[in-house]
């Protein structure tokens, strides 16, 4: 809530405080209600602070504090106004991926022991499924064994 201090002092002088604020957070305050700080009629020799509540200015005196807002938040780098309005559809995702396609695998070769094709570097499927059948019967035999 914005609020304004003053300070009264013996001689009833009165001076205001500030603090810095961001600008677009002074136009978003604006918009609350106003509060007023005043000075207690008797004078005192150390500062005393008094809150006051006041009426609500009328709507069209803050439209210029709102658009002083908005041209902070314009200020923005485009990059964070760069937002999406709707999900993608499938059918646009698949339209934008149509022209791509697969690569070619050129390192297929022939398996020694089968003559399968597999890639080259690696066990092919067949002959990694046939070598698991084979170590699994064999640990079954020594359990049991």
């Amino acid at each position: 809530m914005a609020t304004t201090l003053l300070r009264t002092t013996r001689t009833t002088r009165t001076t205001r405080t500030t603090t810095t604020t961001p600008s677009h957070l002074l136009s978003l305050l604006s918009l609350l209600p106003r509060l007023t700080l005043l000075s207690p009629s008797t004078s005192t020799s150390s500062p005393s602070y008094v809150r006051v509540s006041t009426t609500t200015p009328p709507p069209w005196n803050r439209i210029g504090s709102v658009l002083e807002g908005l041209r902070g938040w314009l200020a923005l780098p485009p990059i964070v106004w760069a937002v999406p309005k709707s999900k993608t559809s499938h059918s646009k995702k698949s339209m934008r991926s149509a022209g791509k396609g697969l690569k070619q695998r050129t390192n297929l070769v022939g398996c020694p022991s089968c003559g399968l094709p597999k890639p080259s570097h690696m066990i092919c499927h067949e002959c990694h499924v046939a070598f698991r059948k084979e170590i699994h019967a064999e640990a079954k035999m020594l359990r049991k064994g």
